[in-house]
């Protein structure tokens, strides 16, 4: 957290000086994917709120002939298991933007392509309710999901997108665009995540859990003091050194040791396992000050509370 490399980006949330909502915050969007996968209140949350959502469903209101490129155009972009993937996307990063490629001739989406916000550059419109202008990085995306570039060229030509999408900022159609948003204030044209109100606590236990993992490494018990020597003995360096390895040979043995000892040894830990600030320590606080932000209780995470979404819908 003190390196400045790391700080400018929280600057960048906290700080409304420093806000450009044209130029995505990368570093943000990754903390916010880190709460999502490491945190056991948040992502829980998360993936209560975006399965219980959603569920099978059928497509009625016209006859079966009329019906049918609805339906192809469900089964092209996997509906289905589309729907929580948005909801998660949504709530972790505040934004969902995608793109549909229309085909003119069936008159069906052909798929759904999901694109990273951390490639998205948007350009607010000053009219309410009206979508900005969105352009991705599609290439640059593209590479980092994988390194086949030549063969990931060769699939989206099949699906008829355009060549030009992986050579610059591609400016995204407006009647295949889908823009959503978690909006909290009107210039929150790039969402509001979830997980907002959490961060400087999850800031807080990662900096704990950084440090409490390179304590557990270093050493897991107190630190022996043997304090040797009398008004009648002056141990020498070579007694000290024998002493020291019989207290460490004994304090191996599995079994039971023996240490003997003369008079005028004295042995007391100093510095204890756990004598420093740890995460465990906070873990009760910031679990609760989390489900309070996040508006969730402990009964939902652990499954002991059963909504019966018909009947407490109004007190839900």
């Amino acid at each position: 957290i003190a390196s400045r490399t790391f700080l400018q980006p929280v600057l960048r949330e906290f700080v409304p000086e420093f806000n450009d909502q044209y130029v995505p915050p990368v570093m943000l969007y990754n903390l916010y994917r880190d709460i999502y996968y490491h945190d056991s209140v948040a992502g829980a949350a998360v993936d209560i709120m975006s399965s219980l959502a959603f569920s099978d469903f059928n497509l009625v209101g016209l006859d079966d002939k009329q019906m049918v490129p609805f339906r192809q155009s469900v089964d092209n972009i996997r509906a289905r298991r589309l729907f929580p993937q948005i909801s998660i996307e949504y709530n972790v990063n505040g934004m969902y933007i995608g793109q549909t490629p229309w085909d003119e001739d069936k008159k069906i989406f052909k798929n759904l392509i999901p694109h990273n916000p951390s490639y998205s550059y948007i350009r607010a419109s000053p009219v309410f309710g009206q979508d900005p202008d969105v352009s991705v990085d599609f290439g640059n995306a593209m590479r980092e999901i994988s390194s086949a570039q030549g063969k990931n060229r060769q699939n989206v030509k099949m699906d008829g997108l355009d060549e030009k999408m992986f050579d610059k900022r591609y400016d995204l159609p407006l009647d295949q665009m889908i823009y959503m948003t978690r909006r909290g204030m009107f210039r929150d044209v790039r969402g509001v995540s979830y997980y907002k109100r959490i961060l400087p606590i999850w800031l807080l236990e990662k900096s704990l859990l950084r440090g409490t993992l390179d304590q557990s490494t270093k050493r897991q018990r107190a630190i022996a003091h043997i304090s040797i020597g009398d008004e009648e003995w002056a141990p020498t360096a070579d007694e000290m050194r024998m002493i020291a390895d019989m207290y460490n040979n004994a304090d191996l043995d599995p079994v039971g040791a023996v240490f003997v000892t003369r008079k005028g040894i004295d042995i007391q830990d100093v510095r204890r396992g756990d004598d420093f600030w740890k995460w465990p320590d906070i873990t009760d606080w910031s679990a609760a000050l989390k489900m309070k932000a996040l508006g969730i209780n402990e009964a939902l995470l652990s499954g002991d509370l059963t909504l019966n979404t018909l009947d407490m819908s109004l007190s839900v």
